[in-house]
């Protein structure tokens, strides 16, 4: 099996999470550390890694938190110009998930689990529909959401909202 790549730090939570995670069942993994200090973390290739939660957080942002938490204007440009971000990386998902039950294989792992927040948020604005033009990326989403425990943690999500 290839090694999986883990980039960041491990000192970083969310990177030490996920290795505790490849730990747990014994995956092979490689970690690519991300110098922060020279803010590489900020730029391609990094970014390019990620792009899905980099795209989503500002539609969920001027969709749900704006409008909901703090009382103003959605800014309409930003969410149009991130949804067309998201639907060219929904075409990429599509591809991917129309062989593969999941991203990672025909199997559960962390990158499903990990993309359930943002889009969990994003059915909570008027943008939900956009991934109705995805059906294998709907199908996968239902399935993760679907989960005992990924809907005890939407059930938090929505007591601390």
């Amino acid at each position: 099996m290839v090694p999986v790549k883990v980039y960041g730090l491990p000192m970083n939570g969310s990177v030490a999470r996920v290795l505790a995670c490849l730990e747990e069942v014994d995956a092979e993994y490689e970690v690519v550390v991300v110098d922060l200090h020279t803010g590489e973390h900020k730029r391609l290739p990094h970014l390019a890694r990620n792009k899905f939660d980099s795209v989503m957080l500002p539609i969920v942002f001027q969709g749900l938190v704006v409008p909901v938490y703090m009382g103003g204007t959605s800014g309409l440009k930003v969410i149009e110009e991130n949804l067309e971000k998201l639907k060219e990386i929904m075409e990429v998902y599509e591809e991917r998930l129309s062989k593969l039950k999941y991203l990672a294989g025909n199997f559960l792992s962390l990158a499903d689990i990990s993309h359930f927040p943002m889009v969990h948020l994003l059915q909570e604005t008027p943008y939900g529909s956009v991934l109705d033009a995805y059906p294998h990326v709907k199908a996968w989403m239902a399935a993760v959401m679907d989960r005992p425990a990924v809907k005890k943690v939407m059930v938090l999500m929505k007591t601390f909202g």
